[in-house]
């Protein structure tokens, strides 16, 4: 005759196990949970906070101090509003790399996940990038300075400023036109400020029955000391047309 042993599994109160587990947590000493998770961390998200506020006002100090010295190396506001942005934006990206590694963030994986993340949007943003280098082509070439009035890029107006990727300039109405910086340095640019005088072009009648060699004469002083060259570049039914350059 056998016996059939059956085991039963012991009865467990679950809301009796649940509720010494509250209690246990809920008389846990509050100086412990002050010192392992309150101040370390809270810490550390106060000098992370420090670095960036206090980094970010370097970040701008430094940019402006750079800009100062290349205009006054070079006297050149356009290459110094370029100095001052590129500069301001590397020195912020260290400043957030350094906040982040205060708080504890694997900084290595971070300029990796950033390097990854630079070159997917550089091949997405091609034309950017192009612009960009166009920038710094034009800013070591020099064609123009702050102030010159040119003409590139269909467009005719003073040069106030050149950014990372565009060109500012403001047309004779006033107006702000923003050129990219790859469009202007594959476009001709004509600048005319370069030069202290330029030659201006003037085309007037004299009618038939005027001394024309009179009227040269009677030019004023300043026309007759430049080298001036008169042709006739045409008649009318009354006057002959005469250029003078």
């Amino acid at each position: 005759m056998t016996e059939k042993v059956t085991e039963t599994a012991p009865n467990i109160d679950v809301v009796a196990e649940t509720e010494k587990v509250i209690n246990k947590v809920s008389t846990m000493d509050f100086n412990s949970v002050l010192n392992e998770w309150i101040i370390p961390y809270g810490t550390k998200i106060l000098l992370a906070i420090a670095i960036f506020v206090v980094g970010k006002f370097l970040a701008r100090l430094i940019s402006r101090l750079l800009g100062k010295a290349a205009l006054k190396s070079t006297k050149d506001e356009m290459l110094q509003s370029f100095i001052v942005s590129i500069s301001y934006f590397l020195l912020l990206l260290i400043v957030v790399i350094a906040s982040l590694s205060q708080i504890g963030i694997n900084t290595s994986s971070l300029v990796a996940l950033i390097g990854a993340a630079g070159l997917a949007i550089g091949l997405s943003l091609q034309n950017s990038l192009q612009n960009f280098a166009a920038g710094v082509m034009l800013l070591i070439f020099k064609p123009f300075r702050k102030g010159d009035l040119i003409e590139t890029g269909g467009m005719t107006g003073v040069a106030e400023q050149m950014g990372l990727l565009v060109l500012e300039l403001r047309t004779g109405d006033n107006k702000t036109v923003l050129l990219p910086n790859g469009k202007v340095f594959s476009d001709s640019i004509i600048n005319y400020s370069n030069n202290p005088t330029r030659r201006i072009d003037f085309t007037f009648d004299i009618s038939y029955e005027s001394n024309f060699k009179r009227g040269e004469r009677d030019y004023p002083t300043h026309f007759r000391r430049q080298y001036l060259c008169i042709k006739r570049s045409g008649t009318c039914s009354s006057s002959r047309r005469f250029s003078i350059a």
